[in-house]
């Protein structure tokens, strides 16, 4: 996930693309805080699958739904260019 950078700004979190600095500008990605929860949880290395079960057991919710929203925002990241 070289190349990015999360920052929390005014309350809201968005994830920073530093490797593009030519023409045209690009908007930074703007995520929830369960986004940005996950998206520290990888860059400390941790698998989908630990992320999936540890959000699970945090929230309360079967690990069904939290894989379909981690896979749905792992879609987000590839389209926005972060290699996963």
């Amino acid at each position: 996930m070289d190349g990015f950078i999360l920052r929390k700004v005014g309350g809201n979190n968005f994830l920073l693309d530093t490797k593009a600095v030519s023409e045209p500008y690009r908007d930074p990605l703007c995520i929830n805080d369960m986004g940005a929860l996950i998206y520290t949880y990888l860059e400390q290395g941790k698998s989908i699958e630990t992320i999936i079960e540890t959000l699970s057991k945090e929230y309360g919710v079967s690990d069904w739904e939290i894989a379909q929203d981690v896979t749905l925002f792992l879609e987000g990241l590839r389209k926005f260019g972060v290699q996963l």
